[in-house]
């Protein structure tokens, strides 16, 4: 390997892990900081302590004696503080640095899904365009059969928690099963429009939240807004011969649904 090869993939692989590298600065920066700091503030102290002892020395028994002015010490010790300074003015810009790279990174990577959803919706749209209703039905009914089957042991521990009117079901986009009733998941889905059309925009949590679910870190990062509303499919399927509601979408939770550009 030549030296050019070296040094190519060295700069790729610091391009790789910048945000990992500044934090590691940032770190080190923040500790150098407060040692430097304390090392600097413990200089100006000696020196103003002694210059305090000189001028005691000096003063007569009845003389009252006149320590060194704040605008002198200054001046005298400022310097003892530029190690620290720079440390922190290292710091900050690898701190900044690190946020300005990660936040970059997230919006190519939300860009990047956004641009995957929509092929995919387009995709599943003109599928739906080619395929009578109820053998749409029969394949959505087919996959969430399939999404149950893999869930079995998540139902096996609700199915003795189901009450009167409840049955259960499962959210195909998170995989996750619970208990309810059609009359709820589609209240549900009318208090979420209902949120997108004050608030313009609803992430998928809300909707989760309101079925009884609690929030997971991804729920926040799909949602739906004016131009993509959330359009409950509520379909069925079984679990060991007991009824099972599978909770789809007509439209997917997208990325970047609370963005206004």
């Amino acid at each position: 390997m030549t030296i050019k090869e070296v040094a190519v993939k060295t700069g790729n692989a610091i391009k790789l892990h910048a945000p990992e590298l500044l934090t590691g600065v940032s770190v080190i920066g923040l500790a150098g900081t407060a040692y430097l700091t304390a090392k600097a503030g413990y200089r100006s102290g000696l020196l103003v302590m002694a210059d305090a002892s000189v001028r005691m020395d000096a003063a007569a028994d009845d003389e009252e004696v006149q320590f060194m002015p704040p605008r002198d010490i200054v001046k005298a010790t400022w310097k003892f503080y530029i190690p620290a300074v720079s440390v922190g003015l290292i710091t900050a810009v690898a701190v900044i640095g690190g946020n300005r790279i990660s936040a970059q990174r997230n919006v190519a990577l939300i860009s990047a899904a956004a641009i995957g959803e929509r092929a995919f919706q387009e995709y599943r749209d003109k599928t739906a365009e080619a395929l009578s209703k109820p053998k749409e039905r029969k394949i959505r009914d087919d996959i969430s059969q399939d999404h149950i089957n893999e869930k079995k042991n998540d139902f096996d521990k609700l199915v003795m928690h189901v009450g009167e009117g409840d049955v259960l079901c499962l959210e195909t986009y998170s995989g996750r099963a619970f208990i309810s009733s059609a009359e709820k998941i589609h209240k549900a889905e009318n208090d979420v429009n209902r949120n997108i059309n004050h608030d313009m925009y609803a992430s998928h949590n809300e909707f989760m939240s309101l079925l009884g679910l609690p929030y997971i870190p991804a729920g926040d990062a799909v949602g739906w807004n004016n131009d993509n509303v959330l359009e409950v499919v509520v379909g069925g399927a079984l679990h060991e011969g007991k009824p099972v509601l599978t909770v789809g979408y007509v439209r997917e939770p997208t990325a970047g649904y609370s963005s206004p550009w």
